[in-house]
């Protein structure tokens, strides 16, 4: 998958030294494949002790199949077919988690589950496996009957890994939940349940 990027910009970038309290924005534009528009937006309010930032962006029409590469590595899974309509992106993070929501408009989703180890969806228990991914638990289009499937986005962050890593794993993780399997939802349950003491604290 090729990455075009046609405009960047990056606003009110300084030093932790310089008094101002005016987010930081990073705003690009671009392609993906040479066909997807995209638009991303990325405000880092300042200062800010925890990292956080708001991500907002936006995809256009895509070929999901141009995926694959991204898709296979991350999450051992392929896409035999599909097409995206559209998808609106909108989640917060910190140095420690990513969450929000996405909206994945798609149809003629069709996927192959993979081993994590070999990457092929030979053998009879990942065929197994796609078939009923494919028939229970994947939604080959959303919409479907009029109601839009909502994807959560929520990643708990890597530290040793860039923040471009970061990102592209809470995306997945929305496109995941977006097709019907609700993986990031209870991960987001067993993180807050994990760190319930820590979140009060950042409440209080």
């Amino acid at each position: 998958m090729s990455i075009n990027i046609d405009s960047g910009y990056l606003y009110n970038m300084r030093t932790h030294h310089f008094k101002n309290d005016k987010s930081m924005v990073l705003q690009a534009k671009g392609k993906l494949n040479e066909k997807a528009n995209f638009s991303t937006k990325v405000n880092f309010p300042m200062p800010s002790e925890n990292g956080a930032f708001h991500f907002v962006g936006k995809v256009g029409e895509l070929d999901l199949t141009a995926l694959n590469e991204m898709l296979i590595p991350l999450g051992a899974i392929e896409v035999r077919s599909g097409y995206n309509e559209e998808v609106n992106i909108n989640f917060t993070g910190n140095d420690d988690y990513a969450e929000g929501l996405m909206e994945f408009r798609y149809n003629n989703l069709k996927i192959d589950i993979l081993d994590r180890e070999t990457y092929q969806s030979k053998g009879f228990g990942n065929n197994l496996k796609t078939i009923f991914a494919n028939s229970f638990v994947v939604s080959s289009k959303n919409p479907r009957w009029f109601k839009l499937q909502e994807g959560n986005i929520f990643f708990e962050r890597i530290k040793s890994r860039s923040i471009f890593n970061f990102w592209a794993k809470s995306l997945l993780s929305g496109a995941v939940s977006s097709i019907g399997i609700k993986r990031s939802k209870e991960e987001a349950k067993a993180y807050y349940k994990e760190n319930k003491a820590d979140m009060e604290d950042i409440e209080d």
